[in-house]
């Protein structure tokens, strides 16, 4: 789902931006290197990137699951990031007009999204806007108890939205749980509290590094 409600969220925000030629873009799925703003961090020990898809300059997306899994039918955890191009200039110059940050545009947009992705009843937990080193993050969560046919047993996340000096960037960790047993358990977001912390915590020491810095590490490959 994740997938699908990214897609949604760029035609929805960004249609506006404009519309240049581009090179050919790498095989979809494939990972590739990318060039420029991005975010760095921290991925779980163990975890593979899966799939990748996008503009190495521009927006992209990468998917990360544990080892073991399948990023088609993965059942346990998931961790997206991605990076969207800014709209255009009179855009963003009439949201900075209205005092309206274009991280929680995206936010209530993508919170809208999964909300009409679900087939069951969607708890949220509270939007928060944050400044942090001097980054501001949109962040907030939701689980939807029922989401067919990969997450019989309802689908959880913790999302930001980050706004950088040539992107917009986000940070989405998912969870399934893998039995009726699970998801009646650690309500309303079907998680334990090490793990809600695990999540937050790593969200919140997400970073923004350029390709040009010496502290940009990784590279999607």
């Amino acid at each position: 789902m994740s997938r699908f409600v990214l897609i949604s969220l760029i035609h929805l925000l960004f249609c506006t931006a404009a519309v240049e030629a581009a090179p050919a873009a790498p095989a979809v799925g494939a990972p590739f290197a990318v060039t420029g703003e991005r975010v760095t961090t921290q991925i779980p020990k163990g975890w593979k990137l899966a799939w990748m898809q996008g503009d190495p300059a521009g927006g992209f997306m990468a998917e990360y699951v544990p080892e073991a899994e399948d990023i088609n039918h993965w059942r346990g955890e998931y961790l997206a990031i991605a990076r969207f191009p800014y709209p255009s200039a009179t855009v963003l110059k009439q949201m900075a007009d209205k005092k309206v940050h274009l991280s929680e545009v995206a936010l209530t947009q993508f919170m809208t999204a999964t909300q009409s992705g679900c087939g069951g009843k969607r708890e949220e937990t509270s939007h928060g806007l944050n400044q942090i080193d001097g980054l501001l993050f949109a962040v907030s969560g939701g689980f939807c108890d029922k989401l067919e046919p990969n997450a019989p047993f309802g689908e959880g996340q913790f999302v930001a939205f980050i706004e950088g000096k040539d992107f917009l960037h986000k940070v989405q960790y998912s969870w399934r749980p893998g039995s009726a047993f699970e998801a009646s358990n650690n309500k309303p977001m079907r998680l334990t509290k090490q793990k809600t912390v695990e999540y937050l915590e790593a969200i919140k020491a997400s970073r923004l590094c350029d390709g040009s810095y010496k502290a940009c590490s990784g590279n999607f490959r």
